[in-house]
């Protein structure tokens, strides 16, 4: 028994060791957050022409009135800030009937895996409970686990890699937290320091019908890679057994942008 122990350890340091080491991609400024940040805007409009409430908040998680600044997040990404730091970024709080279950659109922000690396997630979709939550607390803190929606965004003309895909896939995988991930992971319980540890069951702590198995995550989670130029042939033959809807030659005006905000809009309105 002391021997399996041992073997599971390892095996568990050894597999934070290779998820840590997946090829890490550059953290986006200039263009490439002015990219997100249209992508972010398209989303919003189109949601709410779909029937839904959208509404921009500051960095203390307050209603941005008429008059009022948006502020884009720059730099490197970060977690989510405490509401007592002054010049936080902006975010997008969206619901559809209730707000009591509403969500926020974040850019830029970086959650925390199973390894406790920290992982970006360019657009990101939370329950709105969990931002609020980690704005209450005293310093800058990282939502634990997969978004309902992540969306990785290359503002980039040259063919994505397969290790581009790659790293978006090991980035989920990481994210990904089942159930029996809380028990032997975690204890039973999920780690103090975030959200989850002192909240009830929801959507963010296992999205559903996929809560056993990491294909079952893949199937009722949304991961959207965008990209302004294509993918190689070997990145693509990756997009369908891991469930990575993948935009390509998405620019101002193009058919590809409409078809990604049309079928994301689409996949919020029928699983949120």
């Amino acid at each position: 028994m002391k021997n399996e122990m041992l073997t599971i350890a390892r095996i568990k340091a050894d597999l934070a060791k290779l998820v840590a080491a997946a090829p890490t991609l550059k953290h986006a400024n200039g263009a490439g957050r002015i990219f997100e940040l249209y992508l972010v805007m398209r989303l919003a409009r189109a949601l709410k022409q779909t029937g839904w409430n959208v509404e921009p908040l500051d960095y203390k998680g307050n209603a941005i009135t008429a008059g009022g600044v948006y502020v884009q997040r720059g730099g490197a990404p970060t977690g989510i800030f405490p509401s007592i730091a002054p010049n936080g970024p902006s975010s997008i709080r969206i619901w559809r009937n209730v707000r009591d279950n509403a969500f926020e659109i974040l850019n830029g922000v970086q959650f925390m895996g199973r390894s406790t690396a920290l992982h970006e997630i360019d657009i990101a979709l939370v329950p709105a409970k969990i931002a609020i939550a980690l704005r209450a607390g005293a310093t800058e803190d990282y939502p634990l686990g997969r978004p309902k929606v992540s969306i990785e965004c290359k503002d980039v003309g040259t063919a994505g890699s397969a290790d581009e895909m790659r790293s978006v896939v090991a980035r989920m995988y990481d994210l990904t937290i089942l159930d029996v991930h809380q028990k032997y992971l975690f204890g039973g319980t999920l780690p103090s320091g975030s959200i989850f540890a002192g909240a009830p069951s929801g959507p963010w702590t296992a999205n559903g019908k996929g809560s056993r198995t990491f294909l079952g995550e893949n199937e009722s989670s949304l991961c959207a890679l965008v990209r302004r130029g294509g993918i190689t042939a070997g990145a693509y033959q990756m997009t369908g057994l891991f469930h990575v809807h993948t935009y390509t030659k998405v620019d101002r005006g193009t058919q590809a942008v409409l078809d990604f905000v049309q079928e994301t809009t689409a996949w919020i309105d029928s699983n949120l």
